[in-house]
């Protein structure tokens, strides 16, 4: 919903993997929160790297979500059971949007910001079968 929202307000016509790592940032979630700090970094600031300005009329109703999206959530999710997690949070969603768009804007916010993606997500523990786990190529314990 928080991704949606996101996308509303910028007045786009689907949800993007730029509104999903936005509802993702702000997400009072430790994991991230945490990751993000030991690089002195804020959540809010990744997320004001990502967000383009409101429309006059974001208009209403329910978006689409983008087949991107559609494979990063895919991806979260085998992230969390690769990871033994019954749950996926932010930090499985935010890894996954890294492995799965790895040009996109939330990779180049982080380089802006000093952050290695690269780093980042093997701070976060997905270890070396992210691709394998992104792409539904090869076996995982996910698979």
């Amino acid at each position: 919903m928080s991704a949606e929202n996101e996308a509303q307000q910028a007045g786009a016509a689907a949800v993007d993997s730029v509104h999903l790592a936005i509802a993702c940032l702000g997400q009072d979630e430790s994991d991230v929160s945490r990751l993000l700090s030991h690089h002195d970094i804020s959540p809010k600031m990744i997320a004001g790297m990502l967000k383009t300005g409101p429309v006059a009329d974001p208009g209403g109703g329910r978006l689409p979500i983008s087949d991107l999206v559609k494979r990063e959530l895919v991806a979260a999710m085998r992230l969390a059971m690769a990871g033994g997690r019954a749950m996926v949070t932010s930090a499985h969603v935010l890894d996954a949007i890294l492995l799965v768009d790895p040009d996109g804007q939330l990779v180049s916010a982080l380089h802006l910001a000093g952050v290695d993606p690269d780093q980042w997500r093997e701070d976060l523990g997905s270890g070396t079968s992210g691709e394998s786990i992104a792409t539904g190529r090869g076996s995982t314990t996910a698979d």
